[in-house]
């Protein structure tokens, strides 16, 4: 491979709808992100730009960064629904330090 090319690496992920949850997830989990325009996102992994588009993340990272980097979004996704539903009924969910994704919802 010539040493002027660049490899991008892009992976599915299942749609997701619900663009503020999205952007509240990705923030929790990697810091600083850009709306570049509705559901296209862009933030830094490694020093490294992904971004985040119609259920494809896109990047310069290897295929297994990048496959890490969306099981990580994923996940955040995932916290980040519990949380939301758990603030519209008034509940206080506890992770779970020992077991990853465990939690506990409590009554406000």
């Amino acid at each position: 491979m010539p040493c002027d090319s660049v490899v991008t690496n892009t992976v599915r992920l299942e749609s997701i709808k619900d663009h503020a949850l999205l952007e509240r997830a990705l923030r929790a989990e990697f810091g600083q992100v850009t709306q570049v325009r509705s559901g296209r996102f862009v933030f830094t992994v490694a020093g490294t730009s992904v971004t985040l588009e119609e259920g494809a993340a896109t990047s310069r990272l290897s295929s297994d960064r990048l496959v890490d980097v969306v099981n990580r979004v994923k996940v955040a996704y995932g916290k980040a629904a519990v949380e939301y539903s758990a603030e519209q009924f008034g509940w206080i969910v506890e992770w779970d330090a020992a077991e990853a994704g465990a939690f506990q919802l409590i009554r406000n």
